[in-house]
């Protein structure tokens, strides 16, 4: 039930049930968001190198979305975790700045759940 005050005036929502009678108005649950788990192959990879991001403990076959930021972009990608709950997205270094910490973060949602978790990496110089 949601009491609003204003002056003097108290109004109450109220809903109109499977009866016909009033109700207080009931609040949709949301689940809190769940970690998943990630890793990477290697947290110190050399410019124009391929890191390997590795998802699990999200729900079977599901989206997952990858996002690593770095100092001047940012790159997204999708990957289907399998059936166990696992998912592995790879990222090409290139020249991203070396000794600049990039972060990956990693989102999926089945029906109102949502899972999210991070790592991140630093890519040195070649």
């Amino acid at each position: 039930m949601r009491t609003f005050v204003k002056g003097l005036v108290v109004a109450t929502m109220l809903t109109v049930g499977a009866t016909g009678l009033l109700a207080p108005a009931a609040e949709a649950a949301v689940p809190a968001t769940k970690k998943c788990a990630v890793t990477v192959s290697t947290s110190r990879p050399y410019q124009y190198s391929t890191v390997t991001v590795n998802v699990s403990k999200v729900p079977g076959t599901v989206t997952v979305t990858t996002s690593a930021k770095n100092k001047t972009t940012t790159t997204k990608k999708t990957a289907r975790s399998s059936t166990k709950g696992k998912a592995t997205v790879k990222y090409a270094i290139s020249r991203a700045t070396p000794n600049y910490r990039v972060v990956v973060s990693v989102t999926a949602k089945k029906g109102n759940q949502k899972y999210a978790c991070s790592t991140s990496f630093t890519p040195r110089k070649k």
